[in-house]
């Protein structure tokens, strides 16, 4: 059964809870939390694995701290020694960390939404996604534009291989009702739902059914750091 978990950064990490954090981590988690220029950076990457190994106890009845990962060769990790298929993904930007797990491929992201030049679609969206956004009304194109970004993200990470593939190899197509993934040989069996949970962020999900849950379990911060 899929679910969504989020939790949010609503103030700055201290070192005591960092290190501390940064210890209990996976050692790959230890190496890229320390390349990370900006400290905040580096503390939303320790909550996002975090929240992962949280959101797989809850599931496996396993501690979070006996919980191994692996990745595949475009970098995406897997449980290790779980007995059963299981599939989890973790997203961050500004205030908020969410993690999607399933028995089945799952992808998430979560985007603040910012100012920027609507001109980048152009790079990153099909030709058809680029008309679609700026036939919008000017006040709709920019979450416009990151709700096609979540979606889009959401299923390179659902397909497991990331940037691999181009962000303008395929399209989203909203309707009124729902999204529609079409690439070079039509449209994709997977499902898309959007979450609103934050005013000034948008939230997608990808996934291979058509069932999600109605609400995202938002855990406090304090629980588990």
């Amino acid at each position: 059964m899929l679910q969504i978990f989020a939790v949010q950064m609503k103030e700055k990490m201290s070192p005591a809870v960092f290190n501390r954090l940064l210890n209990e981590s996976s050692l790959e988690r230890q190496k890229k939390a320390q390349r990370f220029v900006k400290y905040e950076d580096a503390a939303r990457s320790l909550i996002g694995e975090r929240l992962a190994r949280e959101a797989i106890a809850r599931h496996t009845g396993m501690s979070v701290f006996d919980i191994r990962f692996a990745e595949n060769k475009y970098g995406k990790p897997h449980v290790i020694g779980w007995r059963e298929s299981l599939y989890f993904n973790v997203s961050h930007s500004g205030e908020w960390i969410v993690c999607a797990i399933d028995i089945r491929p799952v992808g998430i992201d979560v985007e603040r939404i910012i100012p920027i030049d609507l001109q980048i679609a152009h790079q990153f969206f099909s030709k058809q996604e680029c008309v679609q956004l700026m036939s919008m009304p000017a006040e709709q194109r920019l979450p416009y534009f990151f709700e096609i970004w979540t979606m889009k993200e959401s299923y390179i990470k659902a397909d497991g291989r990331g940037l691999s593939i181009p962000l303008n190899s395929f399209s989203i197509n909203m309707s009124r009702s729902s999204a529609e993934l079409f690439i070079e040989n039509g449209r994709s069996a997977c499902y898309f739902k959007q979450y609103d949970i934050d005013v000034s962020y948008k939230l997608a999900v990808c996934s291979v059914r058509a069932v999600f849950p109605e609400r995202i379990i938002t855990m406090e911060h304090a629980s588990f750091w």
